[in-house]
């Protein structure tokens, strides 16, 4: 029978038809409301039980809001850090420390730099420009209390850089200091800059180019080829810096850490689909900034001075160029980067120059260091490269620290090309060297053997995925860093 009809002769039955049309409506939408927003009490069950399951409900969501906020809440970076006269040692939050490092990081300078006296925002630069890069690719938020107010407007300029270098790589996380400090140099009476010294070609050619300035030089103890278990090569090149400096009345300063071995650099190649060497491409000068730090702030000391190993024709950018240099300033100190527009030939022709015109002494060039105290081995690739570079140049490689022979020379390097042993910087370097023997008037050896290869053809041992840099694009971004390409 139709609805109307039911309603006109039995009012009271359709009444009870349409409630039970209401309740059916209600009951389907409480049903899917169930559904949607998740289990909800059995209210089947006696009141107690009811009363029970109820109570759970708000302490589940309480969790689940809790949850929510410490996700959303910074972590703190450094759980403690212990000052003790000369030395820094940083414990480190646990769960970043396992996800990326090896140990706690330390670091330990002459006793003279009293870090006891220096400012939190200073003394944390050290560890923390070492582990900035790992900060923003962990896609997370680390807190710390203090930092330089400088320092921290510089390295949101390098993350813009390292996105136009390596752009696959998300720098997502940040670094939130509690407080911005700013720090007042106390600059020295006596007008001095920093360089960072190894007494390899490239440390050497940027002090003799500045031998007219008092220098400190800094050399420090705990990376790949120099490692801190290694007392003996320490001990040796330690003697050498000490008589370079003596030679042109300058200073030393000394660093021992372990900046290099507290990486994991295993985690740490698998971190970017484009970066394989995470300390160069990502840590480098920044890392060497940091560490740098208190000695400069503590000596009053306004500039420090890095020398370059690439150049504008470098294909592939990394931590160590002007621009990370120039970008980064802490305390009015400022980096600047040395000779980037000149080749390994050109630094080493700059030495043995200036050395023939008695304007210097001849340098002992410790271009590699092997376990056990030895100086140059006379057959890795950098030091075949600067005795190349020697014998083009007609000079002794004995009057540099070399005992190696032209055939000895000639011999292992053939024996590097024919392995594929070199890296794609010293690829470039020997291509560069081609050009030079070809313009030499009167060559003293034969380098037909080496003029025969083609260097474009050989394979390399390290392989690069990142993308080629386009410096123009560099230099647009940042104007304020003067180079070659500036206003193109």
């Amino acid at each position: 029978m139709p609805y109307y009809q039911i309603e006109a002769i039995c009012p009271l039955r359709w009444r009870e038809i349409n409630m039970k049309r209401t309740l059916f409506f209600v009951l389907a939408f409480l049903y899917a409301s169930l559904t949607i927003f998740g289990k909800q009490p059995d209210y089947t069950k006696d009141r107690k039980k009811q009363s029970e399951l109820v109570q759970v409900i708000p302490s589940e969501r309480t969790l689940t809001e809790r949850m929510l906020t410490e996700r959303a809440e910074p972590i703190k970076l450094i759980d403690e850090v212990i000052v003790n006269k000369n030395r820094i040692d940083v414990r480190i939050n646990s769960a970043f420390k396992k996800a990326y490092l090896k140990e706690d990081f330390f670091v330990e300078y002459d006793e003279d730099i009293n870090c006891e006296k220096l400012d939190y925002s200073i003394i944390t630069l050290p560890f923390i420009m070492n582990v900035m890069s790992l900060i923003w690719v962990s896609g997370k938020e680390y807190t710390i209390p203090t930092m330089d107010k400088e320092i921290y407007a510089s390295l949101e300029k390098i993350k813009q850089l390292f996105e136009i270098f390596y752009p696959k790589t998300p720098w997502k996380g940040k670094l939130i200091p509690e407080k911005l400090v700013s720090n007042s140099l106390n600059r020295s009476q006596q007008p001095m800059i920093a360089l960072l010294f190894s007494g390899g070609v490239d440390s050497t050619a940027a002090s003799l180019i500045h031998r007219d300035k008092k220098q400190l030089l800094i050399t420090a103890w705990g990376q790949s080829c120099l490692p801190l278990q290694d007392r003996k090569m320490w001990e040796t090149i330690k003697k050498q810096v000490i008589s370079f400096a003596h030679e042109y009345g300058h200073e030393n300063a000394f660093i021992k850490s372990n900046y290099y071995s507290f990486l994991n650099l295993k985690t740490l190649t698998n971190l970017s689909p484009e970066i394989v060497t995470w300390r160069i491409d990502t840590i480098e000068d920044i890392g060497w900034i940091g560490l740098t730090a208190p000695i400069l702030f503590a000596k009053g000391i306004s500039t420090l001075h890095i020398a370059s190993t690439e150049n504008w024709n470098s294909k592939y950018a990394n931590a160590a160029n002007p621009y990370i240099d120039g970008l980064i300033t802490y305390a009015s100190i400022h980096t600047k980067h040395n000779q980037f527009d000149v080749t390994r030939f050109d630094k080493i022709a700059l030495i043995n120059d200036l050395a023939n015109r008695h304007l210097v002494k001849r340098p002992i060039l410790p271009v590699c260091q092997k376990p056990g105290g030895i100086v140059n081995c006379g057959s890795c690739e950098k030091c075949c490269i600067t005795l190349l570079c020697l014998y083009t140049l007609a000079a002794n490689p004995r009057e540099y620290g070399f005992k190696t022979t032209y055939a000895e020379v000639k011999k292992n390097t053939l024996y590097l090309c024919d392995n594929n042993t070199l890296s794609i910087t010293t690829i470039e370097q020997l291509k560069d060297l081609q050009k030079h023997i070809a313009l030499a008037k009167h060559p003293t050896h034969d380098f037909s053997w080496l003029m025969s290869i083609d260097f474009s053809t050989k394979k390399t041992y390290d392989v690069k995925k990142q993308q080629p840099v386009d410096w123009k694009i560099v230099a647009g971004k940042f104007p304020e860093i003067k180079s070659p390409y500036s206003g193109s």
